[in-house]
């Protein structure tokens, strides 16, 4: 028989599963923390977008510079289209065109196509749309920015809301 005593090769025993409790905790911690790291580069990325967006409208309401405004429009529109859902790309691509066909490029064209129309029509629909990018584009990409994850709660907080939890089933005469 070993001379080695009985409680050590009880903790020799219960040493392997803690440390690989140990080890999967750390694994967990940091999946859950590279998981964080993309929702905010994620958010970031949407932002920058709309950003794009609402400061292409603004010079469009400022200082009527169609110019000006188109390319943030187009780069607004051409990034959203893998960060945003079809309603969002859809609102940014038109903003867009309306302002191309409101700049002296897409006005020469626009008169080929649409002569009934005139360029001042044409600047009104665009000014129509940076209004609308103004007043709905953040409403409508809520959904999308929100970081809704939660904080991960300390075993103490777990154990109190499971407590409350537990309570809130229990009959009256036992609170």
């Amino acid at each position: 028989m070993s001379s080695v005593p009985g409680w050590i090769l009880i903790l020799q025993a219960l040493l392997t599963p803690a440390i690989a409790i140990a080890v999967g905790a750390i694994g967990f911690l940091q999946w859950r923390t590279a998981h964080q790291k993309v929702v905010l580069e994620l958010f970031d990325k949407r932002l920058a977008i709309l950003t794009t967006a609402r400061s292409a409208a603004i010079t469009v309401l400022k200082t009527k510079n169609f110019d000006e405004a188109r390319p943030y429009a187009v780069d607004a529109a051409i990034r959203s289209r893998f960060l945003f859902g079809k309603d969002i790309v859809a609102m940014l691509w038109e903003f867009q065109g309306d302002v191309y066909r409101a700049t002296n490029e897409g006005d020469m064209f626009e008169r080929l196509k649409h002569p009934e129309q005139s360029a001042a029509q044409r600047r009104t629909l665009a000014i129509e749309a940076a209004r609308k990018i103004l007043s709905e584009l953040n409403s409508a990409a809520e959904p999308y920015m929100k970081m809704d994850q939660k904080r991960v709660r300390t075993p103490i907080e777990w154990l109190r809301d499971r407590n409350r939890q537990r309570l809130s089933y229990a009959d009256e005469q036992q609170r």
